[in-house]
């Protein structure tokens, strides 16, 4: 009995030191993940934020050479740790204006040659501007993520159908930031427009609004990060809002808005868009 007394508190031992361990793996995970840029992470539960939401209509896009080494750079930190990771890539390209650095030849279909008031390169962004990219990022991750101002199912319809009709199989999420004067949605709006999503193929949802980002269900049971492809905004700190820490929605309940639930998505594309120095180059839409 003494023998097998000795034996239980050996391996009780260990397994409070493997578990530690791993608290010190997913933590370290996160600080690296940080480090190199990601906008989210969530390791040992916890979930952390690099920044409140810009609120701007436009963003302004890093290179897609740069987001590239970022995704890689989040799996190798992974791997070295030897800690499992959900990686996630998303694009905002879909309503960008702007480019920080035109090195990346991938990108320059997109560019009007013009350079805005700030010095970086205007950007023709759109849906084709998304896809294009999204279809490169999904060889750096498990899912690829389309984030958009519009809730147009029509649009993610078309999005989810050419990406997957170059990678079948491929895993998708939708980012819903709506802008600061939008209409506000409750929680039921949400929910709904969640349901209609992955009634047309997506796997995953979550919004930005007033500053915080919200996951109605997480998108990974395991270790997770999401990447995107965005110039991080520099808002003064006193400005900014805490980041919501929980999957749970929590909007206060305005004014319901109701989305195009009857819109037809199949082979339907959205109208173009016709904006100044993005006449003719890439895709409006």
């Amino acid at each position: 009995m003494e023998a097998l007394s000795v034996n239980s508190s050996l391996q009780e031992a260990a397994s409070g030191s493997s578990a530690a361990l791993a608290v010190h793996s997913s933590i370290e995970l996160a600080r690296q993940l940080m480090a190199v840029g990601a906008l989210v992470t969530n390791c040992a539960g916890q979930l952390q934020t690099a920044e409140s939401v810009d609120g701007g209509s436009r963003r302004t896009l890093l290179s897609i050479a740069e987001t590239v080494r970022r995704l890689d750079a989040a799996r190798e930190a992974a791997n070295t740790l030897k800690h499992p990771l959900h990686l996630l890539a998303c694009t905002e390209a879909r309503n960008a204006a702007a480019l920080e650095d035109d090195a990346d030849v991938r990108d320059r279909k997109f560019l009007s040659g013009a350079k805005t008031a700030q010095d970086t390169h205007v950007y023709c962004g759109g849906l084709d501007a998304a896809i294009a990219r999204a279809l490169v990022f999904a060889r750096h991750a498990d899912l690829v993520c389309f984030r958009s101002q519009s809730t147009d199912l029509a649009e993610a319809a078309y999005f989810a159908a050419e990406v997957r009709s170059s990678l079948p199989g491929q895993k998708l999420g939708f980012g819903h930031t709506p802008l600061l004067d939008g209409a506000r949605w409750n929680e039921l709006d949400h929910r709904a427009f969640d349901a209609r999503l992955r009634q047309i193929g997506y796997d995953f949802y979550f919004v930005t609004q007033f500053g915080q980002m919200t996951f109605p269900y997480a998108p990974a049971s395991s270790a997770w990060v999401l990447i995107d492809d965005a110039v991080k905004s520099k808002t003064d700190d006193s400005e900014i809002l805490p980041a919501l820490a929980v999957h749970r929605m929590r909007f206060a309940l305005g004014r319901s808005h109701s989305f195009d639930r009857h819109t037809s998505v199949k082979d339907q594309r959205p109208k173009t868009v016709p904006v100044s120095h993005c006449s003719g180059k890439g895709s409006r839409f």
